[in-house]
Parts: C-alpha cells; sequence; structure tokens
C-alpha cells in the first residue's frame, strides 16, 4: 500500500497538474485498486481509477450526490467490480464495513486480512499522554471554509481545556491548512500549544493519536481514526448531511473509543450542504455550525471526559510521571 497526496482543486481546475498527477500514477502497476468513495465523480475519483494499471478494479455503485446517473454509468466502465450498498444503509462506517466484505471476498477468498490495518485488537496497553489534539481544518475544497468551526472558537475552547486539564494541545493538519492552524494558534492564550501543519504521515499521525487523551475537530478524519485508535473524540458538525459519517449508531463495531457528536439541529438540517440561509456570506461556516457555542462543545467534553478537577489533575501527574 502507498500514499499519494493529491491536490483536489487543482486536479480538478488546472489541466497540466492533472496531465502531470495522471501520468505518474499510470506509470505503475498495481495488484489491485480499491476505490472506497460513495459519492464517485467521473472527472475525479474514477478518472484516476482509469489511469491506474491494475487487472483488478473494485468500486461502490453508490450516491447520485456528485454524478449523474449518466456519469455513473460511464464511470462505472473504468472497474472490473462495481457494487451498490443496500438502500437501508445511512451511516458511512456501516457501508464501508459492508463494501469490505465484498473486497475481501474477491482479493482474499473470504479469509479476512489485516495486514493493512493497525492492531486495535491485540490487547496491548497504550499510555495516554496529556496531550490533546485539534484539528481545526475540513475536508472538501467547495466546503472548506463552511465546514469549518470559527478558529476563534477553537481557540476558546483549547484555552478552556488548558486550564481545566493541563495538558498540552497539539493543533494539526495537513500543509495547505497550515494558515488555519497558524490563525487558531494566534488566537490561543494558553502557552501549551503547538502547531503541526503536513509533518506527519497517515500512521504517524494514527500513533499520535493514540496516544494522546482527546481529539476535538470537525467533521473529518482525524477524528474517524481516533475512535479507530482508542482515543475518545468529538466532532463539531453541521447538518448537510446527518447521520451518514456522524453520529456513529449506537454500539458501531468500528469504534474503540467514545466519539461524541455537538450539532445544532436547525429546521433545515439534510439540505445537502446546499444552505437555504442567503444572508450568509461564502467565507463564513453555515449557521448549523457557527451557531454551536463553545459551552455546547465543553458541556460535551466535560460529560465525555467524566473527570471532575481533582481527577482531571492526578491523571495529568500520574501521566507526566509514566
Amino acid at each position: 500500500m502507498c500514499f499519494v497526496g493529491i491536490n483536489r482543486p487543482k486536479f480538478t481546475k488546472e489541466i497540466g497538474y492533472r496531465f502531470r498527477t495522471l501520468r505518474s500514477l499510470s506509470s505503475a502497476n498495481y495488484y489491485a485498486i480499491v476505490q472506497l468513495s460513495w459519492s464517485r465523480e467521473l472527472l475525479g475519483i474514477d478518472s484516476i481509477v482509469r489511469a491506474l494499471n491494475s487487472d483488478i478494479k473494485i468500486g461502490m455503485n453508490g450516491s447520485y450526490q456528485n454524478s449523474s446517473k449518466i456519469q455513473l454509468a460511464v464511470g462505472d466502465l473504468f472497474y472490473t467490480d462495481t457494487y451498490r450498498p443496500p438502500c437501508d444503509f445511512q451511516f458511512h462506517g456501516v457501508v464501508n464495513r459492508w463494501f469490505a466484505d465484498r473486497v475481501n471476498d474477491i482479493l482474499f477468498a473470504k479469509r479476512r486480512s489485516s495486514a493493512c490495518t493497525p492492531d486495535v485488537s491485540s490487547g496491548h496497553c497504550i499510555k495516554k499522554q496529556p496531550v490533546f489534539y485539534v484539528f481545526p481544518g475540513a475536508s472538501g475544497s467547495r466546503l472548506m471554509s463552511s465546514k469549518r468551526w470559527p478558529e476563534e472558537n477553537f481557540a476558546q475552547l483549547i484555552d478552556r481545556i488548558v486550564e481545566r486539564t493541563k495538558w498540552d494541545c497539539i493543533i494539526a493538519g495537513s500543509a495547505e491548512e497550515k494558515s488555519i492552524l497558524q490563525r487558531t494558534a494566534s488566537f490561543v492564550g494558553s502557552t501549551n500549544v503547538s502547531v503541526a501543519a503536513g509533518t506527519m504521515s497517515i500512521s504517524e499521525i494514527y500513533a499520535k493519536i493514540e496516544r494522546s487523551s482527546l481529539v476535538v475537530g470537525n467533521d473529518s478524519g482525524p477524528v474517524h481514526i481516533a475512535a479507530l485508535a482508542g482515543t475518545k473524540a468529538l466532532a463539531i458538525c453541521g447538518g448537510g448531511h446527518p447521520n451518514s459519517f456522524f453520529p456513529y449508531p449506537e454500539h458501531y463495531e468500528g469504534a474503540n473509543a467514545e466519539v461524541r457528536t455537538v450539532r445544532n439541529v436547525m429546521e433545515c438540517y439534510g439540505c445537502g450542504w446546499s444552505c437555504t440561509h442567503k444572508d450568509r456570506y461564502m467565507n463564513e461556516a453555515y449557521p448549523c455550525i457557527s451557531s454551536v457555542s463553545v459551552d455546547d462543545v465543553l458541556a460535551c467534553l466535560k460529560d465525555l471526559l467524566d473527570l471532575s478537577s481533582d481527577e482531571v489533575a492526578r491523571t495529568n501527574s500520574t501521566a507526566r510521571q509514566n
């Protein structure tokens, strides 16, 4: 397995970058291509799959959110196998688990393989460090600003968590999010804060999160990584696609730690990110996100961490001694 970073906005808008990326990807041969996205795009992920050299290309025949029926049908031609999830599946974690079983049937003849996933069931004890991670970025180029909780709010939250726990905070994200991380850090009053922008690989992010005490972020990948790694996490979410990614279903097998969601359920919930509030500015968060207060998040964190002030101090002291 290898990880190749692709700048999505540049890939869709800049012909030169798109050509160089596809040429680079097509220069190697792969045993199998597995495309995990439920909402495919003909000029996006499907065109990448088409360029890759492999005799096995497996994809999901899922949502028409980003493609028309004709575009999806054309894209299907680039795959050797496509699967459509049962219509009663909504939460994406359940969909992905179902899809993984289909992929497993093809690649491993009904034998489940865990070679490419972290071993979260080995029983080994991971000592949690007095550190928490905050990821103020959000996925999706078009929706970057609109899906992000305000940076000033993250900063206030960080100060209040540090004040209560005395933990160190790392504001983290990709290299493209560096300005977001730095602006967030500039609003923080505490000195127990550092910034990590694009300095870690996926495996390093997992290892760091696994040893941390808490992860807070928007509707984005790091919160899901925390759930897998066994670290308590909290996501601040809007109402574009409720119940697709968050909140997690009760007794969800894909989570090894408790994950909480803070959200403001408005009358327009389930809008598909086609916001009906025309009075908002394009560079601001959607109202369902911006209306979530710092106190709302703190109330949820207090319940999630389930620690009194004295217990926090004792936990912090013990962790530093270890």
